[in-house]
Order: C-alpha cells, then sequence, then structure tokens
C-alpha cells in the first residue's frame, strides 16, 4: 500500500509541475517560422509580447494513510480442564520368605599313603683316561733391525741479515700555520726516524749431521711351551640314583555341605489401581476483536501554482507588409 501511495503522489507532482511547459508549447506556435507577424489575417492582433507567470491557489487531492479500528473474526485456541480416570499398574515392592539350598564348605583332615620318587647319591671309583698339559722350555733365534747414528759431512746453505740502521726523515703529520696576511695554510711536520736497511747474504757452509743406519743383528731368547699327554686315573664318580618309597602324608580335603535356610526375598508385584488426573486441552473457538488497519484516504489540501500568461506589446505602427523577428 505505501508503493501504491508513493506512485499516486509522483504522478501528482508531475502534473502540477507540467503546467509552464505548455506556455512554452503556445510560445512557439506563435512564433513559428512558418508564420508571418505582419499577415492579412492576423495583422491587426498579430504583434509580439512576452509571457510571465502568476500565482494561482488550487485544491488538490492528496492520498494520507489513517489508522482506523476494525472488527474482524478470528479463531483463538482457549485452554480446557477436565478430570480423567484411567487405570495405572505400578511395581510394589514386598518381602517374602522362600526356602534356599546354601551349599557351604568344611575343612576335613585326612590321610594317605603316596610313593614318592627319591634321588639318592651313590659314589663310584672309575678309571678315565685325561689329557694333561706339560710345560717346557725352548731356545729360539730370531732377527731383529738396530738403529745406529753415524756422523756425516753435508754443504748447506745459510741465510743472514747483514744490514745496518739508517736515520731517514720520515712526515708524521701536518700542522696548521698563519702566513703574514692571515691566512691559514698546512705545513708537513718532519722527524728523524732510525730504519734498518736489509742485507740478505747466502753462503755455504759444511756442517756435521748424524744420520740413522739400520743393521740386522741375530738373537736367541727361550719360549716356555705346552704339550699334551694322555694319563690313566681312579676318579672318584657320584651320580643320584632315582628310587621309588612310600610316604604316609596328611592333607587337608574341602568337602561340601548342602542346608536348606529360608530367605527373606525382595520381590516386586504389579498393583492396578484407578487414578483421576485433570488433563488439559485446547478446543478452537470463533472470536471478534478490535485491529488497527491503515487505510489510504484521500484529502483535500491547497497548493500555490505558477500559471504561465501573456502579455501582448504595444502595437506597433503602421508599415508596410514584412515579418518580423520571432519573439524569445
Amino acid at each position: 500500500m505505501n508503493r501504491w501511495v508513493a506512485r499516486l503522489v509522483a504522478s501528482l507532482v508531475v502534473g502540477v509541475s507540467a503546467t509552464p511547459a505548455d506556455a512554452s508549447f503556445f510560445h512557439r506556435r506563435c512564433h513559428s517560422s512558418n508564420d508571418s507577424c505582419a499577415s492579412t489575417a492576423y495583422a491587426p492582433a498579430a504583434a509580439c509580447g512576452s509571457w510571465s507567470y502568476r500565482t494561482e491557489t488550487r485544491t488538490v487531492q492528496t492520498p494520507e494513510l489513517v489508522t482506523e479500528s476494525r472488527t474482524v473474526n478470528a479463531t483463538e485456541s482457549v485452554p480446557v480442564t477436565r478430570p480423567v480416570t484411567r487405570q495405572v499398574t505400578r511395581m510394589v515392592q514386598t518381602t517374602e520368605a522362600r526356602p534356599q539350598q546354601v551349599t557351604t564348605y568344611q575343612q576335613v583332615n585326612k590321610t594317605r599313603t603316596v610313593n614318592v620318587q627319591v634321588c639318592r647319591p651313590v659314589t663310584t671309583t672309575e678309571a678315565r683316561t685325561v689329557n694333561v698339559c706339560v710345560p717346557y722350555q725352548e731356545t729360539v733365534s730370531a732377527t731383529r733391525s738396530v738403529c745406529n747414528y753415524v756422523p756425516t759431512q753435508e754443504v748447506r746453505n745459510c741465510t743472514k741479515d747483514c744490514g745496518h740502521w739508517v736515520n731517514q726523515c720520515v712526515q708524521t703529520g701536518c700542522r696548521t700555520r698563519r702566513d703574514h696576511c692571515g691566512n691559514c695554510y698546512e705545513e708537513p711536520v718532519f722527524r728523524n726516524q732510525r730504519v734498518w736497511c736489509a742485507n740478505i747474504v747466502t753462503t755455504q757452509q759444511t756442517v756435521t749431521v748424524n744420520r740413522p743406519v739400520y743393521t740386522q743383528q741375530p738373537y736367541t731368547y727361550v719360549v716356555t711351551k705346552n704339550r699334551t699327554e694322555s694319563r690313566t686315573e681312579n676318579v672318584q664318580v657320584t651320580r643320584m640314583v632315582a628310587t621309588t618309597e612310600a610316604r604316609t602324608e596328611n592333607y587337608v580335603e574341602t568337602v561340601p555341605v548342602t542346608t536348606t535356610q529360608t530367605v527373606n526375598v525382595q520381590v516386586c508385584r504389579p498393583v492396578t489401581e484407578n487414578v483421576t488426573e485433570n488433563v488439559t486441552t485446547y478446543e478452537q473457538r470463533q472470536v471478534q476483536r478490535q485491529v488497527q488497519v491503515q487505510v489510504c484516504r484521500m484529502v483535500e489540501r491547497q497548493v500555490q501554482v505558477q500559471v504561465p500568461v501573456f502579455v501582448p506589446a504595444p502595437a506597433p505602427a503602421p508599415c508596410a507588409p514584412a515579418p518580423c523577428n520571432p519573439c524569445l
């Protein structure tokens, strides 16, 4: 509905604003290039004029949204509470006495004869052949390398420095001076420094050098070795011999004993009873309600409108028929 009202207002505004355009239409028609202000048909009243606007009050219909109260039919759900009787089965716990077989275990002392495997040690003398390691010594000859140092004369190049010290003048920096005109200039600073002038001289000299000389020298040494010999000896041998013996032993046996006892047992029994409860249901009912509704109404309003008015120009003096200049 709001969109429809907006469209209606837009159409009314366009209609009111189009009124000045009609004036331009008449203006163009009056001053068309095909018409002549001096034609014979319109000669008395064909003088050119100008257009102006005047303000007029007009009544227009504008839409407005108005809220109205209306009565409408509606369906609503109404809760209704009613008593309902139904059967309910619940479990009731009771205690009952029941006979029950109970088995207990008792310890009973008994005696029995059993055969037991027993190992007894038995010692005997046996002749055995054994291998014995007998040590002995043996002389062995071998050769070893012996190092002897022999002096040898050799010629070698010897280098030595036969230089000397020399005093030299070396620049160590600069200092700022001023001349008689007051200008600054840099003056180098020198000082005497001792400098070593090298003179490398190489000469050949004969020197004595000990050189190692290896020679083979025989020698003997004693080595202890072992040899295996077989011998016969009497050895005491002890062996474990298994025998069977009868023994009497005491043992405890567990014997089950069954007795009848009366035991109280918790039992659940179903019990049915009638229970009345209030049950709420919803019923559909027709009711009338007051509803606020927006309605579009056309309302009269006074608006100011610019209306074009043609003002003719004063009549010109009589002249020969000729076309006049077109107006604005």
